[in-house]
């Protein structure tokens, strides 16, 4: 049989096998299971969310097959007695920050990144806000390939609990992030937020720092993520930073854990690229190790 998890948790087109309701729903109760057993003497007592019952924190992007997921997943979870905690829409690394602020047992990131709107994924995070490690991936798939699940269900069952300040909570983190005296005023930026979970977050951030901001691809509509824009397709933000004569310009993907950037030119900056600059600013501070 074909292995459920890839590089990046389960994949598949929505509403197809792995991704049909009923599965979705199986595999709820599976990592429930797993995942509690794992982590849950270490945590509970120190959960900052409001419950007394282990949490799994869960976002999705903005496809049209998120909602439905969530909503599948949430039923497998809250049958094994697990608290869900809804944070809608939001990106990748909000999720994986959010699990520690709260030292919530686990998190959830339901997205296929930077592939079509037809496509969606289940990606699992540790407690320490880290892709879940391979040996308890490799733990749920077994049991979800079992040919039958206990039906019990626990009396005391979890609820699903929304977080609409998840956003806000994150946004905050990223500015207490950026080192005081930042400031990008005069400058000129374009952002594609590829019509993915950045599409609120990214524009907020960015004109909290100054400047001229200018959005595209910012109007999710459950089909259009990745569409023609974002991170894959780097001719839009290299044809809107000349046409707005900006300074640099910025795609993200899907769900926001991807960025490429481009210069007044309309030249990329790659990660190789990124990388260089960050050891640049570390070694003049006295900070990068070994000066490599």
């Amino acid at each position: 049989m074909e292995r459920l998890f890839g590089t990046d948790g389960i994949r598949g087109i929505a509403g197809k096998y792995p991704l049909t309701p009923e599965f979705v729903e199986k595999i709820g109760i599976v990592s429930a299971e797993i995942l509690t057993h794992h982590f849950l003497a270490s945590k509970l007592s120190s959960q900052k969310v409001p419950s007394t019952k282990p949490t799994i924190i869960i976002g999705r992007d903005t496809r049209e097959s998120g909602q439905m997921i969530f909503d599948s997943l949430a039923k497998g979870l809250i049958q094994r007695g697990v608290d869900v905690c809804d944070c809608g829409v939001i990106t990748t690394p909000a999720i994986s920050y959010l699990i520690q602020a709260t030292n919530s047992l686990a998190g959830i990131v339901i997205s296929a990144s930077h592939n079509p709107y037809q496509y969606n994924g289940i990606k699992f995070f540790s407690n320490s806000g880290m892709k879940l490690p391979d040996e308890l991936e490799s733990k749920i798939e077994e049991k979800l390939k079992a040919s039958k699940l206990s039906n019990t269900e626990k009396e005391n069952k979890g609820n699903i609990i929304p977080f609409p300040e998840a956003k806000e909570k994150y946004i905050e983190f990223i500015k207490k992030s950026i080192p005081q005296g930042v400031n990008f005023s005069g400058l000129k930026m374009v952002i594609d937020c590829a019509n993915g979970s950045v599409s609120e977050i990214a524009p907020q951030i960015f004109r909290g720092l100054g400047g001229e901001v200018i959005v595209v691809n910012n109007t999710p509509d459950g089909k259009n993520i990745n569409e023609g824009c974002g991170s894959l397709h780097l001719e839009i933000i290299h044809k809107a930073v000349k046409a707005n004569r900006a300074d640099l310009g910025f795609a993200f993907d899907g769900d926001g854990d991807r960025v490429l950037f481009t210069d007044e030119k309309g030249s990329d900056l790659d990660g190789d690229h990124l990388m260089a600059l960050c050891a640049e600013c570390l070694k003049r501070k006295g900070k990068l190790k070994n000066n490599t």
